[in-house]
């Protein structure tokens, strides 16, 4: 998470999309946002958003609650091999952000100011999957 997504509310804009036309409003009415109708994912770094500042203050806690799931050995297998294969489309995708990040405008300004955070889902991405990979080998 980067600091705008911690500290934005993002239950106070939505956004439609009918006929090909794309809206981002706030509503004038009580009540909100219609869920359906709420950002996902933070323009800024691209991690899933909490929907209202109540949840954003106990995120970090929510986000580390251990869970537990039931695959058969081929399930596991076959999700450590995906892991394992994937890692270097993950290493390309934040190289790649990582090289974005640098590009300027003539003004000096970054060209995409979501970049930095990719690069930061990225190695997050990565170093996560990684753990996941040593839960799974260490079953077997």
């Amino acid at each position: 998470m980067c600091g705008f997504c911690k500290t934005f509310d993002f239950s106070s804009i939505g956004y439609t999309f009918h006929d090909g036309n794309g809206k981002i409003y706030s509503p004038s009415h009580v009540g909100g946002v219609p869920a359906g109708e709420r950002f996902k994912y933070c323009p800024i770094c691209g991690q899933p958003v909490k929907n209202s500042t109540e949840k954003q203050d106990v995120a970090g806690e929510e986000d580390n609650r251990e869970q537990s799931i039931t695959m058969t050995n081929k399930e596991w297998t076959r999700l450590a091999l995906y892991i394992a294969m994937s890692g270097k489309f993950r290493e390309r995708e934040r190289a790649g952000w990582e090289k974005i990040a640098t590009y300027k405008s003539s003004e000096g300004m970054p060209i995409d100011t979501t970049a930095l955070g990719k690069v930061e889902f990225w190695k997050e991405t990565d170093q996560m999957l990684g753990q996941i990979r040593q839960k799974i080998e260490s079953c077997f």
